[in-house]
């Protein structure tokens, strides 16, 4: 295995994401590529047109306020910062790691830089939704799985705690 692809969200497991991929990373002599997809709030509410007063990101439990662009702006930021902290966490423990920030469907843009990536492992967190969140929202865990070229390594929630 020379690539893996780490795809996270910043909730409570990704740390436990991270320390898997940092694993095999070293046991294979392998790079990484540490990836986050942000998807635009779905049913922004509010006190005025395109004015968000609640968590953008329900699995980090952060909090924006502000408008659209404002909070876009403001999330992308933050998520640049904890990208870099993670590269250069992998880095600093010897592990070659580059960070990229992507917009648009999850499993789509997951699926398409490990390709363009050539990766050998996708590594991502499980998240105990339950079954009304993947009737409306789907899995972005079953549809790579069902799609992606190289095996997709599952990190479960438990081990996040």
């Amino acid at each position: 295995m020379k690539k893996i692809l780490i795809a996270i969200d910043f909730s409570q497991i990704t740390k436990q994401v991270v320390e898997v991929a940092k694993y095999h990373a070293k046991l294979s002599d392998s790079e990484v590529c540490i990836i986050h997809t942000e998807e635009p709030p779905v049913a922004p509410m509010g006190v005025g047109p395109n004015y968000i007063l609640f968590p953008v990101n329900v699995d980090t439990e952060d909090v924006y306020v502000g408008s659209m662009s404002e909070v876009k702006n403001q999330e992308k930021e933050r998520s640049r910062t904890r990208l870099n902290e993670i590269k250069i966490y992998l880095e600093e423990s010897g592990v070659k790691a580059t960070a990229i920030q992507l917009t648009g469907e999850t499993a789509d843009k997951v699926l398409e830089e490990a390709d363009r990536f050539m990766a050998d492992l996708i590594v991502i967190g499980a998240h105990d939704h339950g079954a009304l969140y993947h009737l409306f929202f789907g899995s972005v865990r079953e549809s790579l799985i069902n799609k992606a070229k190289c095996p997709v390594l599952v990190v479960p929630p438990q081990m996040g705690e």
